[in-house]
């Protein structure tokens, strides 16, 4: 899926302090380690890269120094919180011990490199529950190591693949203590000064504002609806994954970045709000 423009605002929002989570691939320039890969999480792919490139003195991995200079390929992010991403981590570093993925676990090809084994098992967990629900973007930072990952297994629909190096800059908040929430679409139900921040359509359609909960509830029975239609295995699922706007039927919701968004809309809010108190 190439990146858009609804996927462009969500990577700047990941930018804001303690919303981003990633999953990284690193390769070692160094001819006396051709080849040599190491796996790893960072919520700063810029400091995190100095490090390894430092050495293990000034933060970087054990396994990384010495071998020398690295370069950063890949970064899986979009994870909801940092245990999620280091679970990530762990299983695409230890997949043999991953009861996830160690019965489907390819077998290494004769002269595969590590580096392309390792994206391999990777797609294979973004098509692996849980990791195949989540809302996560697949970025290749160095370009020239790209690879057409539906060779190995096509990612899910939802994850978008990104190009180009990860942008650390900070958005400045929006006030949003002056914004009038108004009803909730799904339930009418008006939101009270002390009510949370809605959930809102990515199209900022008139009436494509909900309740968290409201919207939760309506996107997994869409979800349970969908799969009766198809003759899929009907599967309940406490956290839904996306559907049409309820109120435009235009925007597709994809629940992992309105969460994303609407996490953030929620901090600025309440910052605000203790500014006034304060």
């Amino acid at each position: 899926m190439v990146l858009n423009v609804l996927m462009m605002g969500i990577l700047q929002e990941e930018d804001l302090k303690g919303f981003f989570y990633g999953c990284y691939i690193l390769l070692s320039l160094n001819p006396n380690f051709r080849g040599r890969t190491y796996i790893g999480f960072t919520v700063n792919p810029k400091r995190r890269i100095r490090q390894h490139n430092a050495g293990f003195l000034k933060g970087g991995a054990k396994s990384t120094a010495g071998k020398g200079p690295w370069e950063m390929v890949l970064i899986v992010h979009g994870f909801p919180n940092a245990i999620s991403a280091l679970r990530f981590e762990w299983a695409w570093q230890n997949p043999k011990s991953s009861r996830r993925l160690k019965d489907s676990l390819p077998v290494k090809k004769p002269r595969e490199t590590s580096f392309d084994y390792r994206l391999r098992v990777l797609t294979l967990m973004l098509c692996t529950g849980p990791w195949n629900r989540l809302g996560l973007i697949i970025q290749w930072i160095k370009q020239s190591y790209a690879r057409n990952l539906s060779e190995y297994l096509v990612p899910p629909l939802h994850m978008p693949v990104a190009f180009g190096p990860i942008e650390t800059k900070c958005l400045e908040h929006s006030s949003t203590k002056s914004t009038s929430f108004g009803t909730c679409h799904l339930c009418n139900i008006p939101f009270s000064v002390d009510s949370s921040v809605p959930l809102t359509c990515p199209n900022s359609c008139p009436l494509g504002q909900w309740h968290l909960l409201c919207l939760a509830n309506y996107m997994t029975q869409a979800d349970i609806m969908s799969a009766s239609d198809s003759n899929h295995l009907q599967t309940s699922y406490l956290i839904p994954l996306s559907t049409p706007c309820p109120a435009c039927s235009d925007a597709e919701l994809l629940w992992p970045s309105l969460i994303k968004s609407w996490k953030i809309k929620t901090t600025t809010y309440r910052d605000s709000c203790s500014s006034i108190i304060l």
